[in-house]
């Protein structure tokens, strides 16, 4: 039994079972399946008792939300912050700690990252909305691209208009005192949150995952019968590069918008009402808001909601996870993360300083020197630092910030200082 608590500790019940059986001898070995899976669920329910100092029931949603409340009310820490009851309705939980409160007000509201926000599922017995958003402090060791932290997270069960609204007032409230003026949401096209959203961040941007907008769009074609050919051709007059996405201005808008549903009048009649009273209406709002910078010629695509949705699945075993085991790997992933933010200013862990944020790396030998509060401070900047934005040059009264020329008055593939810069003018031949 020693034995298989060690084996359970790394493997399966199942895996775990035919090993010893094919170990042992016939008449020794486990009895049988369920002798394993008791030892499995006996040795977990022991842990959960010495790390926590009492017996926690865990037979069904009810039990899981009320040992979550004693969590709350006591002193123990947790990553949940609030659950919400409404009548007739599932318990809702938004879970965050306040270093991911502090990146979206340094990183999100001055527009330095998106924040992707995509819903999930078979995590647990509810549905589980991540929002994530780019770490620009650090980057990845391999890859040395900004790594994907995770954000505040909502477990729900409804998808209707005042669950989200729960979840997106809650945000609206711990971000009152910043500018959320710069704060760009992204999303695929689930109306309700994307009404939810708007509803609470008024003033905020909103943009569509491309990939999922010119999926949808493609799929409904399929399924009205229209050949590959004509696809690529009317995604080509929405997204191509004389697109309807790249109009340069209303009129131009219009016209291109017209020759669409000409077009797919054509095509299908059930295709040009879609793209007529919902594809022309999306784009046109995307078109005329407030988009970040190479929106429509890059395309932003919400990759790094499912990359962070394959790592809980990833680290749940792909396996649907009680309420409370679920939100123990969340505050486990939460927690490591940062704890390898903090390590990357001493060169450890799988994050190295960005180059914008170079001064503040120091040597493990100076950080031992350090006292707790410096070591606090250190962080607190690191964290919160804003690099200055290169394109902007400031006065030297400090008053007046303007947008630095790009070209600073040189000719096309002139490399020399203008001071040595040759010119000449050819004078023309007299006939």
């Amino acid at each position: 039994m020693t034995e298989m608590s060690d084996m359970l500790r790394k493997d399966r019940p199942l895996n775990v079972y035919n090993k010893l059986t094919n170990k042992s001898e016939v008449t020794s070995g486990p009895s049988n399946r369920k002798q394993v899976h008791d030892k499995n669920y006996n040795d977990k329910k022991k842990q959960r008792i010495q790390d926590l100092g009492h017996f926690v029931s865990r037979g069904n949603i009810a039990d899981h939300i009320n040992e979550i409340d004693k969590m709350l009310a006591g002193d123990k820490d947790t990553i949940v912050r609030s659950i919400i009851r409404e009548k007739g309705k599932a318990p809702c939980l938004i879970l965050y700690s306040y270093s991911q409160l502090e990146d979206l007000k340094h990183l999100c509201c001055s527009g330095l990252s998106i924040i992707g926000v995509d819903k999930t599922f078979n995590l647990c017995d509810m549905h589980v909305t991540v929002t994530c958003y780019k770490q620009m402090a650090v980057v990845m060791e391999k890859t040395k691209e900004p790594p994907i932290f995770m954000g505040p997270i909502y477990i729900h069960d409804n998808s209707d208009f005042d669950i989200f609204s729960n979840f997106f007032n809650h945000l609206r409230v711990k971000l009152i005192d910043a500018d959320t003026e710069q704060l760009f949401f992204g999303t695929d096209e689930e109306a309700r949150l994307v009404k939810s959203m708007k509803t609470a961040f008024p003033e905020s941007g909103h943009i569509l995952c491309i990939r999922h907008l010119k999926g949808n769009i493609k799929q409904r074609m399929i399924d009205d019968g229209i050949d590959k050919k004509d696809r690529e051709s009317v995604l080509d007059s929405i997204f191509g590069n004389q697109g309807l996405v790249h109009s340069d201005d209303d009129i131009c808008f219009e016209v291109k918008c017209e020759q669409i549903q000409e077009r797919t009048k054509e095509l299908s009649a059930s295709f040009h009402r879609y793209f007529a009273n919902r594809v022309a209406r999306t784009i046109r709002e995307l078109w005329e808001g407030p988009t970040p910078p190479g929106y429509f010629d890059q395309g932003w695509t919400n990759n790094n909601s499912e990359s962070l949705n394959h790592v809980l699945k990833s680290a749940i075993n792909w396996q649907s996870k009680p309420l409370l085991d679920l939100i123990v790997t969340i505050q486990e992933i939460v927690t490591a993360q940062f704890k390898d933010l903090q390590r990357a200013l001493v060169s450890r862990g799988q994050y190295r300083v960005a180059d914008s944020h170079k001064h503040f790396e120091i040597t493990a030998t100076s950080w031992v020197n350090k006292t707790v509060q410096e070591r606090e401070r250190l962080t607190k900047r690191f964290k919160s630092y804003i690099p200055p934005d290169k394109r902007i040059i400031t006065s030297t009264d400090g008053r007046m910030n303007v947008i630095k020329p790009r070209a600073l008055g040189k000719k096309i593939g002139q490399r020399k200082r203008k001071i040595n810069e040759r010119t000449t003018t050819f004078k023309k031949k007299k006939d």
